[in-house]
């Protein structure tokens, strides 16, 4: 499974960054998580509103940071379909 966060350094991003990396801590699952600040990438995956998660290359989260649960149920059905 391959993991993006888009969107330049913010306390947004950076706050998206932390409640993934303690999902998947949580699930017991080890991921790598890229982070990409290029905001000619975020016009490749049509993003118009940071941070953005990007799971798989399909936009998951766009404009907000969600609650943990979500990301985990996510992250689940990810891994339940690989």
């Amino acid at each position: 499974m391959e993991i993006k966060i888009l969107g330049k350094e913010s306390t947004k991003r950076n706050y998206l960054l932390d409640i993934i990396k303690a999902a998947i801590f949580e699930l017991g699952f080890d991921l790598k998580i890229i982070c990409i600040e290029e905001e000619v990438m975020f016009k490749n995956y049509n993003i118009k509103q940071t941070p953005a998660l990007i799971i798989n290359e399909r936009i998951i989260f766009e404009g907000h940071v969600p609650r943990i649960t979500e990301i985990k149920n996510v992250i689940k059905k990810f891994m339940q379909n690989n």
